[in-house]
């Protein structure tokens, strides 16, 4: 825990010293905390994690009529880490080799030998989030990978067994735009229970977008034409709110500021039944990704520190670690651990 919540393995390693009386060198400190991130994402592989909730539990109350109803919410997300690339992790190996032959060798003692690391091919990769949770947040389940879509949807496969998503009556993916989380929301989720939501900011931001393109970055006409629409959209019917950026367009003239209504009506328009906002906030859904994105910020908190970079297995096994307490599950695998040992 100290090892996922410092800001660095070196503050952990003098906290340990500090409140513990327990001397460890940070590197040393760092084997131990990502060895057991490792053992944590072998857990979660092998299905052994044991939840203290399920979709049955997940009751929400109707804002229309009082009545209950068990629903779930999903979430999917990416986020940037950090990498070392190859050249950092040829420099470090030199760096490594040459420390090597000026420290003293120890009589009985054998060097284990170095391998050459293998670092990315980019500076930054892109890591992928799933989550499930309630309507107050209560009960939550969240798990990262660092490969495609395909691996997602193989997670969010296994993470609706564990929390037994077939006893929900209603699911609710909110998410951006994105085209691969669409794609799994269709093939991965069960499609006469869900509702899928575009992300309420996200089709704010492309309004906002096209009226900057169009009336320039602080033109009040295009401010007083932006924040009608996303109220308009939060608040009323599609055809209400609608003629505001087909009039609008009929009057624009120049090819630039056309394109970039044509851009923003064709974005809507392919997402109309996901933007039907105030029919979902009657139903008393959230329309805004908002734990989707905490749980990005959460998990990455760690990693993006000044001048870190991480090689993509390492990354994922810290990872594993702070979605293990994001779920409320850090309790879970210690006790299992000590049952297995047992």
């Amino acid at each position: 825990m100290l090892g996922t919540n410092a800001g660095s393995f070196s503050r952990s390693a003098e906290a340990l010293k500090r409140v513990g009386q327990l001397t460890i060198s940070d590197e040393m400190l760092r084997v131990v905390v990502e060895s057991e991130g490792r053992c944590v994402l072998r857990w979660q592989e092998q299905e052994r994690e044991e939840l203290a909730f399920d979709a049955g539990k997940c009751v929400t109350r109707s804002t229309s009529d009082g009545s209950t109803i068990c629903r779930v919410y999903v979430g999917m997300d990416g986020f940037m880490l950090p990498m070392v690339t190859q050249a950092e992790a040829d420099k470090r190996y030199q760096k490594a080799r040459s420390r090597r032959k000026t420290l003293r060798k120890k009589r009985g003692r054998r060097r284990s030998r170095l391998v050459k690391p293998v670092g990315a091919d980019q500076r930054y990769k892109e890591y992928k989030l799933a989550a499930f949770y309630d309507q107050d947040q209560r009960h939550k389940l969240l798990r990262v990978t660092r490969k495609g879509p395909e691996q997602v949807g193989k997670m969010l496969q296994v993470m609706s067994e564990h929390v037994q998503l077939f006893k929900a009556k209603q699911i609710v993916a909110v998410t951006d735009g994105a085209m691969w989380i669409d794609g799994l929301v269709k093939d991965c989720l069960p499609r006469d229970k869900t509702t899928a939501i575009l992300d309420f900011y996200h089709a704010a931001e492309h309004v906002h977008q096209a009226r900057r393109e169009v009336y320039g970055e602080s033109s009040p006409e295009g401010c007083t034409w932006a924040g009608e629409i996303v109220k308009g959209m939060r608040e009323k019917r599609f055809d209400d709110w609608w003629q505001l950026v087909v009039d609008v367009r009929a009057r624009v003239r120049s090819s630039g500021k056309r394109k970039a209504l044509d851009g923003l009506m064709q974005y809507l328009l392919s997402r109309r039944e996901k933007i039907d906002y105030a029919h979902f906030r009657a139903m008393g859904l959230k329309i805004g990704s908002g734990p989707t994105e905490s749980g990005c910020k959460s998990e990455s908190r760690r990693l993006k520190g000044v001048g870190m970079r991480w090689t993509s297995k390492n990354a994922e096994a810290m990872l594993a670690l702070e979605s293990l307490y994001q779920s409320n599950q850090w309790k879970t695998y210690w006790y299992s651990k000590y049952k297995a040992a047992a």
